[in-house]
């Protein structure tokens, strides 16, 4: 058992059952993940490998934009930090490390020490041979980047999503003929996978075979219970297929369920690239440096921006953005005005230049330290305040184990919801209340779905269950 990272029979299955949904990569299966690896947690306050499956949870809930950037790459470095505290040789765990690193702070160095440290402790490590190669087809070195996509296939070759992994690498490297074979291959192998329909289109619309493209990105919405990451595909689609019309009805849809909800600047970006608004695709693409969003990551490869990639406004975000992309280019002029062909930007071997990229502020072989920015930290403490006085005042002759509250926002007819930690009947210490805390994450990935609502998530607001623990103890000192 102690291979398994735990002795614990009940830790090891809920983590496993937790891999299995996880591993769908649909919202509904991130939901049932979080469940099970804080079932694991429960069982095994110590188990290294469930912080490591919380942390891949939260990385993902930040892509598919459930929730804001920021609140979940910042949780999932948290949760992977620890993991390699209760155990410094977990794989899993800095991989994991290093896929938040530069989704969430854009910390390319990081993201490649640590992946590259998870593939020397297991080089037969699908996961991390895969997280690295996405590190590693941001930065157009595709190269590298596809050889650990393949490795990583050939250590997993089951996984849906490692396949998907090596279309998507063939996609940016501007390989599209190798990508649509790639994405035929797993929707053949797997009908259902939302993901497979969704990288196929990718490669159809820019091969402009508009009429399979579109059928695929529907048969994406379908497959994910209509999606909002999906729903945006559908319109990237569509605009590039010149049905205007049709794609800035989505928009309109968009922009509506944005006064509620999150929605991806990035990926409206890129429904305003294809319809050939260039003022509108900087616009959201600088609300996505401003969000913090994982794509804008993604922006020096992504060849629905070529049209604006010689713009100093273009090449001031992907500064901005510290890939490594941007330094090792040796035609960039000081004055960030001499690309002019893609070829500038999509570079294989950047070690020649490697001295180029800014440094993180960190002594030689310092470990890195992370910590939630004050802002944040003000922010959820401001929302816990309001959701506790507001749970307080409308709760004051009910029962105070209510999970669900209701704040009507200062907007009419805005509802916010905050969905905090379940309590866990006969918990014996807060270790086994993770359980009712994975609950509420599920349930608030539910009601994220739902329009008229703003949700907030339970990771943002757990500090309310300490505090009301607090208070409790207050209140039954003074009446001791």
């Amino acid at each position: 058992m102690a291979k398994r990272g735990t002795k614990n029979p009940q830790a090891f299955e809920a983590y496993l059952r937790g891999r299995y949904h996880f591993n769908a990569f649909t919202e509904e299966g991130f939901a049932k993940a979080i469940v099970a690896y804080t079932e694991a947690v429960a069982h095994d306050e110590n188990y290294a490998l469930a912080y490591a499956g919380i942390a891949d949870y939260y990385n993902w809930l930040g892509v598919f934009g459930v929730l804001p950037a920021q609140e979940c790459f910042q949780a999932a470095i948290a949760s992977a930090t620890k993991a390699i505290e209760f155990d410094d040789e977990l794989a899993e765990a800095h991989a994991s490390l290093g896929f938040a690193a530069v989704a969430g702070n854009y910390d390319w160095a990081t993201g490649e020490q640590e992946c590259r440290r998870a593939l020397e402790l297991n080089p037969k490590n699908s996961t991390a041979h895969v997280w690295y190669s996405m590190q590693l087809f941001m930065e157009g070195r595709f190269d590298e980047g596809l050889r650990h996509a393949r490795r990583g296939i050939k250590f997993d070759p089951l996984s849906s999503f490692n396949q998907h992994n090596l279309g998507w690498g063939f996609y940016f490297a501007r390989r599209f003929d190798e990508s649509i074979r790639q994405y035929q291959k797993v929707v053949v192998d797997n009908p259902n996978y939302p993901l497979g329909f969704y990288g196929l289109s990718w490669g159809l619309r820019i091969e402009k075979r508009f009429t399979e493209s579109i059928e695929a990105s529907s048969r994406a919405v379908e497959l994910s219970d209509n999606s909002l990451f999906m729903l945006t595909c559908h319109g990237q689609t569509l605009a590039a297929a010149g049905k205007h019309q049709e794609a800035e009805e989505i928009l309109g849809e968009l922009e509506k369920l944005s006064e509620t909800r999150f929605i991806s600047p990035y990926q409206i970006a890129i429904i305003y690239a294809f319809l050939g608004d260039k003022e509108k695709t900087f616009e959201n693409l600088e609300k996505s440096f401003a969000a913090r969003e994982s794509w804008t990551a993604w922006m020096g490869v992504e060849p629905a921006f070529d049209f604006v990639q010689t713009e100093p406004r273009y090449l001031n975000l992907l500064e901005q953005t510290r890939n490594p992309l941007f330094f090792r280019a040796d035609t960039l002029d000081k004055n960030l005005t001499d690309y002019t062909t893609q070829k500038n930007l999509l570079i294989t071997n950047p070690d020649s230049a490697a001295e180029k990229i800014p440094s993180a502020d960190k002594k030689p072989n310092e470990k890195p330290r992370y910590f939630y920015p004050t802002l944040i930290g003000a922010a959820v403490l401001l929302a816990a305040i309001v959701v506790f006085t507001a749970f307080h005042f409308s709760n004051s002759n009910q029962n105070s184990n209510q999970s669900v509250v209701l704040l009507q926002l200062v907007k009419p007819k805005a509802v916010a919801v905050a969905v905090l930690p379940f309590a866990t009947t006969g918990a014996k210490d807060d270790n086994e209340q993770f359980l009712g805390v994975g609950t509420a994450d599920l349930v608030t990935s539910k009601l994220s779905q739902i329009n008229q609502l703003n949700v907030r998530s339970a990771s943002s607001l757990r500090r309310y269950l300490k505090a009301e623990k607090i208070a409790a103890r207050h209140r039954a000192r003074n009446r001791g």
